[in-house]
């Protein structure tokens, strides 16, 4: 995984390559999509609450055990819930737009060789979009419509 450039919006490409960060225009094209992009993190309704009213969320327990918070696309959320939250009650879907996310959000490669995203750092509470229950189903998370960008 490649950091983010200090060049973003003035790559100046020479060859197919931008001269100040190396990365392709490829490269570049989807750094800006995930720029726009919605990432979720699934939690229970209790610790988001807490950290609404302590103004700061630092993540879940397991968050805080692997040292960042867990996200993940419109794409992987549903499985991320079946993997690591099948069966739980009392969930929140919280949506938030990962431009606003700044430098702590990184795509690193997890599960099956997907990249995912994961913050470092305390969730600045601005970035967030919307927060929904996540009700189970047939034993199943039920999820409302998701947005891939904003």
């Amino acid at each position: 995984m490649r950091e983010p450039s200090p060049c973003v919006g003035i790559c100046t490409l020479v060859d197919g390559v931008c001269i100040g960060c190396g990365r392709s225009i490829e490269e570049i094209a989807e750094a800006g999509n995930r720029a726009r992009a919605v990432v979720y993190h699934i939690c229970r309704g209790s610790e988001w609450r807490d950290a609404v009213a302590a103004g700061v969320y630092r993540g879940s327990s397991q968050d805080q055990a692997d040292g960042f918070i867990h996200f993940s696309t419109a794409a992987q959320v549903a499985g991320s819930a079946a993997k690591h939250r099948a069966g739980q009650t009392g969930l929140v879907l919280v949506a938030c737009a990962a431009g606003r996310l700044g430098s702590g959000l990184r795509w690193e490669t997890a599960r099956n060789g997907q990249d995912f995203p994961h913050f470092y750092g305390s969730l600045p509470l601005d970035a967030v979009l919307a927060v929904v229950d996540l009700p189970l189903e047939d034993g199943r998370h039920r999820f409302p419509l998701l947005r891939e960008t904003i």
